[in-house]
């Protein structure tokens, strides 16, 4: 679980700058795993960046940076990743220090949010749903309203102020993901004549944890043997 919080931060967090904030929305509160993995996914960043800087001759660490990359660490090869180029292991070493670097914040001022609400649409029984169709446009040659749902057709979040990729549903998917990062914000501009709030930072990012990720969990203990939980820690086998 610990990996898929570094690899959502990592998207949240590609091109940014560091010292940045994040913010646990309340429909994580059931699950402790979260902020937990948070924590974890900021210790994680930290080692990982202190090993990068410390430069040659750690085997092990450039062992697995080679395993994980695809590349050696000491790999001269420019590459780009969101607004970032550089070598490999600048990239890593951006993207990882950023991580180190979260703190807490209040919704507000957070740069990343956490949400557990497995990404509601609006409804008519859900009027306050953080996610919504964006209104149909004059100039559009087929309306928003008859595109195709997770291919086409548009949505934004009324809360976070971003949109999100028409090829997603989220954890709307049939067979959702883990976890998805949602890192396109509406600046400045405003939804239905809703301005974004004052105080809101311009990198924002939501990531939306998929409840199904805390159904179940493999436990593997030193003696080799491996062992199921649910969330709230009955073992299954």
């Amino acid at each position: 679980m610990y990996k898929s919080f570094i690899f959502a931060l990592s998207f949240a967090l590609i091109g940014r700058a560091t010292d940045l904030t994040y913010w646990i929305d309340s429909s994580c509160d059931a699950y402790p795993q979260v902020p937990e993995a948070i924590v974890d996914a900021i210790r994680m960043g930290a080692n990982v960046t202190e090993r990068i800087q410390r430069g040659a001759g750690d085997r092990a660490f450039e062992m697995a940076f080679q395993t994980t990359m695809k590349v050696p660490l000491n790999n001269t090869n420019v590459y780009k990743a969101g607004d970032v180029h550089g070598f490999p292991k600048y990239i890593v070493n951006y993207i990882t220090s950023s991580i180190a670097s979260l703190t807490p914040a209040s919704f507000a001022a957070s740069n990343v949010r956490f949400y557990c609400d497995n990404d509601p649409y609006q409804t008519t029984s859900n009027p306050n749903a953080r996610w919504a169709l964006v209104p149909d446009r004059k100039s559009d040659p087929i309306p928003n309203s008859r595109k195709i749902p997770g291919q086409t057709q548009e949505f934004v979040d009324r809360v976070n102020f971003i949109r999100r990729s028409t090829y997603t549903l989220g954890c709307q998917e049939p067979q959702p993901p883990r976890m998805e990062t949602f890192a396109h914000p509406i600046t400045p501009y405003s939804i239905n004549g809703t301005a974004v709030p004052v105080g809101f930072p311009a990198m924002r990012s939501t990531i939306s944890v998929s409840t199904v990720l805390f159904e179940k969990w493999a436990v593997a203990y030193i003696d080799g043997s491996i062992a199921m939980y649910d969330l709230h820690g009955h073992k299954y086998w």
